[in-house]
């Protein structure tokens, strides 16, 4: 196929490679025009494994300036992967998938139907809201989401647990499975879902995991306070087929730019549609707070003269992003207390800690392999 990418951040281009290696012609699109020049240009740097190779090997791919080009490109099918962050509300600003929208509608009718697939994370509603405005002009909209976590987007894509679809027309899952099927190292899991349907699963998924994560430390800090092993009691745990070890660490909270955001937006989505919120994944953020109040606590009980050493300051090890981090506000809280604090990270990110709190902190440069 001819597959349009219209969105080339960590995800979007993630997904143009992943596509042009198992054989699709790919046309991708980005509003930053100094990121397109650089993909263009084969000079692009990733901190995503796989990512620059994959860029420097690709053959089939090519960029154009306007999600427009796109249908005169004749791309089968559109995958619209842009950045839906988080707006006051607790729900996604869809800004920018609105502005593909209006693009696409600038370019007036297609000779024949099309299929266009919101990847972006979305509040329920809004792949219907899209079809209302594309569907007249010939394009078959739909939802597909991916289940990805940065540090191994490609890997991800490659090998999903599950290829999650949200359509009303049973011709644009087929193609959509046409499209992905060649990059599959193995065969997800198939869900056919309506669009609503297949939205709010994609934000309940990481809202379950949160639940997960803030249950398993919850348990662990109970451990300790009983004198126990936070990590045998969890063990024991996960030996029950119904729970599993994934997400059953005792270690950290839950942080970064996915599952914190995905919890407010559930219970924006539970507001507008007329629950009272989703009281679970309030629960679940409190207990992520309350386990790292412990964390504190516990660490500014013990003796004072000793250099507290973190591995990493990103919000789990492997990708750069602080964003949510409880690593960086345990060492924040543990620095402001007059603890010395030392942080073991990529040059990348002490840089940014740099560049953010000075020398409140000491700082190792992880050694690289």
């Amino acid at each position: 196929m001819t597959i349009g990418v219209v969105g080339l951040g960590r995800l979007g281009l993630a997904i143009a490679l992943t596509l042009e290696r198992a054989g699709h012609a790919v046309v991708g699109v980005d509003r930053d025009a100094a990121r397109a020049r650089a993909i263009a240009e084969r000079t692009l740097e990733s901190v995503e494994p796989g990512v620059d190779q994959a860029l420097r090997d690709a053959r089939r791919l090519e960029l154009r300036a306007d999600p427009a080009e796109l249908v005169e490109a004749d791309c089968e099918v559109v995958l619209v992967a842009v950045a839906t962050p988080s707006a006051d509300d607790g729900g996604y600003d869809h800004s920018a998938l609105e502005s593909v929208a209006d693009r696409l509608a600038a370019a007036g009718a297609l000779p024949h139907p099309r299929d266009l697939a919101i990847v972006s994370t979305v509040m329920p509603g809004t792949t219907d809201a899209l079809a209302e405005r594309l569907a007249p002009l010939g394009w078959r909209v739909s939802y597909n989401p991916s289940f990805i976590a940065l540090g191994s987007v490609v890997a991800n894509l490659e090998s999903p647990d599950v290829c999650l679809l949200g359509v009303e027309d049973p011709a644009a899952a087929e193609r959509l499975v046409g499209c992905w099927r060649p990059a599959w190292k193995r065969e997800p899991a198939l869900r056919i879902l309506a669009p609503r349907e297949a939205e709010l699963a994609k934000i309940a998924t990481n809202s379950f995991l949160t639940l997960k994560i803030a249950f398993a430390n919850a348990v662990g800090d109970l451990a300790l306070r009983l004198g126990g092993r936070p990590e045998a009691v969890l063990a024991a745990l996960a030996a029950d087929q119904r729970i599993g070890e994934r997400c059953l660490g005792h270690g950290f909270g839950y942080g970064g730019p996915c599952l914190p955001r995905d919890n407010r937006a559930l219970d924006r989505a539970a507001r507008a549609f007329g629950a009272e919120g989703f009281p679970l994944g309030r629960a679940a953020d409190a207990a992520n707070a309350s386990h790292l109040d412990f964390q504190v606590r516990s660490a500014l009980a013990a003796p004072g003269s000793e250099v507290v050493t973190l591995d990493h300051a990103t919000y789990k090890p492997g990708p750069s992003s602080l964003e949510e981090s409880q690593p960086l506000a345990f060492a924040l809280a543990l620095a402001r207390a007059g603890r010395r604090v030392r942080i073991r990270e990529r040059p990348v990110v002490i840089e940014a800690l740099r560049a953010e709190w000075g020398d409140l902190f000491e700082y190792e440069v992880e050694p690289s392999d």
